[in-house]
């Protein structure tokens, strides 16, 4: 029986930010639709999509799957499982809410007339970086008190 602990709930994370990263592949490996649409908003901003999700957010939830899984084979101590699930959930409602920036940057790349109307994609794509942010405190939070507790791992 799968067991959805911190590490397992950090792994499919990973999955489904990479799966969300390589859905632009999909549709640009049809060679009539790649024809349409290269050099096209759809290429540019999908391509921005594809390189901040499975490059950058990809490697942070795996590295943070890694790290929560042998953090206590090799300390032979536990974390707080629901400090590690909060930082998760965090994470992943952050990490959703930034997509609007790659409307926002593309946006205010090729606008001539109308900048403020992008102003809003910049707004939730911050309040996406400050519900991430807000996990990192809990995860430091989490190593601290598993030094301090001194629980041993199973």
């Amino acid at each position: 029986m799968v067991a959805f602990r911190t590490p397992m709930l950090w792994t499919i994370g990973f999955i489904v930010v990479s799966t969300i990263g390589g859905l632009d592949v999909v549709a640009l490996t049809y060679v009539r639709a790649s024809r349409t649409l290269q050099d096209t908003y759809f290429e540019v901003g999908y391509e921005r999509w594809h390189m901040y999700y499975v490059l950058c957010w990809a490697a942070v939830f795996g590295i943070f799957a890694v790290w929560y899984y042998f953090f206590a084979k090799i300390t032979r101590r536990t974390y707080s499982d629901f400090l590690g699930t909060v930082h998760f959930w965090l994470s992943l409602i952050g990490a959703a809410i930034l997509v609007p920036q790659n409307i926002a940057a593309e946006g205010i790349r090729w606008a001539t007339v109308n900048l403020e109307a992008f102003s809003i994609w910049n707004l939730v794509s911050s309040i996406g970086a400050y519900v991430f942010a807000a996990g990192i405190p809990i995860f430091f939070a989490n190593m601290a008190l598993v030094f301090l507790r001194r629980r041993p791992a199973d």
